[in-house]
């Protein structure tokens, strides 16, 4: 499989529809036990391709990736009758009551639930009492052959949403205790990411005197904020809940990471 989230480890030898909401993924993969048709979940582009997948060939499952999902999971379990499978990667929406809506009518109507963690899936179960069978199946990563270049001088990184779970005042307040120690002379911090959180952020920067240390890169697309974590010393998840690290993930591959107590995956 060309991408992680997909929980294809559920089945073996059949033919399945990814819905997703990632743009430099769609298309068709075929395998030696599987062939997987990724569609967008926007609704028109989506109906207007399982139209035409539907005249080509039948579909086994369709895996849709929680809640966004919702309306076209709807649609293709009415339409089609194809048995619906959810991957869920976050734990409860109660800040998002529309969401949380949304996942429990998805969760009501799939046959399986895929779960990325015991942490997601115990949080889940007690949100929403799941009847469906589930299975824990981790998020993955692809390891490529891209080569790896040490990139001086040193520096951190971070990668995330800019919200108040993924703990970035911590790392900010920690950084700033260690930046002017000997052993971190012209270290930086490079922050990839965009949210809610970001001006508070370059407040924090600039009140303790880090504005040429601390770096705000925005939202990168992948393979540039993969070679940013590629190349740096090493990789912080400060999460205060966090349901999977993802970034930590790939970082283990090729650097150290340091993670917060705080999770449980």
């Amino acid at each position: 499989m060309r991408h992680y989230k997909t929980g294809v480890a559920a089945f073996s030898t059949c033919n399945f529809i990814l819905v997703n909401n990632n743009k430099s993924i769609s298309g068709y993969d075929e395998h030696l036990n599987y062939s997987v048709y990724r569609i967008l979940h926007n609704s028109q582009t989506a109906i207007n391709a399982l139209s035409s997948l539907s005249q080509n060939r039948s579909y086994d499952v369709v895996n849709c990736q929680d809640y966004f999902c919702v309306f076209l999971a709807d649609y293709i379990r009415r339409t089609y009758h194809w048995p619906i499978v959810t991957t869920i990667h976050t734990g409860p929406l109660l800040d998002r009551m529309m969401g949380d809506s949304f996942r429990r009518n998805l969760l009501a109507n799939s046959i399986r639930v895929i779960y990325t963690s015991t942490y997601v899936k115990k949080n889940i179960h007690e949100r929403y009492g799941i009847k469906a069978q589930n299975y824990i199946i981790p998020c993955g990563i692809l390891i490529d052959d891209l080569p790896y270049t040490e990139q001086k001088p040193a520096y951190i990184t971070f990668c995330g949403r800019l919200r108040p779970n993924k703990g970035c005042p911590l790392l900010i307040e920690a950084f700033s205790q260690i930046c002017d120690l000997a052993a971190f002379q012209g270290v930086s911090l490079h922050i990839i990411g965009d949210g809610e959180m970001k001006n508070t952020l370059v407040d924090m920067v600039y009140s303790k005197g880090l504005k040429n240390r601390v770096q705000f890169l925005g939202t990168l697309p992948y393979e540039e904020s993969r070679g940013q974590i590629r190349n740096a010393t090493v990789h912080v998840i400060p999460s205060l809940e966090e349901a999977f690290g993802l970034t930590g993930l790939e970082a283990m591959a090729e650097k150290p990471v340091l993670l917060s107590p705080t999770q449980e995956e």
